[in-house]
């Protein structure tokens, strides 16, 4: 959406050209997190496995904890190996540089 946007009005709003697409920007510089989320999981073609997190949001009320194992199992019924490790683990580590 925000690429039609920018393609129908940046001339008559006067926006400056930019050197990517909006959704480009998304794509480098949004993560998004999910404690519970089987359809954000199912749309991750859509939105990107690269910037999908898992966040067990301990210590608070809506955590998963302690069973966060067992709600993954659930929310990631059917997704490929290396798509849960990224989900996981991986997509994290890269964006606050623990690799």
């Amino acid at each position: 959406r925000a690429d039609d946007g920018y393609h129908r009005h940046r001339h008559h709003l006067n926006m400056p050209a930019l050197k990517r697409l909006p959704s480009e920007y998304v794509k480098h510089n949004i993560f998004s997190t999910f404690i519970e989320d089987r359809v954000g999981v199912l749309l991750r073609d859509f939105i990107g496995v690269d910037n999908i997190m898992f966040g067990s949001d301990y210590p608070h009320r809506e955590s998963t904890w302690p069973n966060s194992r067992k709600v993954l199992a659930k929310v990631l019924k059917g997704v490929p190996e290396e798509e849960q490790e990224k989900i996981v683990y991986s997509n994290a580590a890269r964006l606050y540089g623990f690799n």
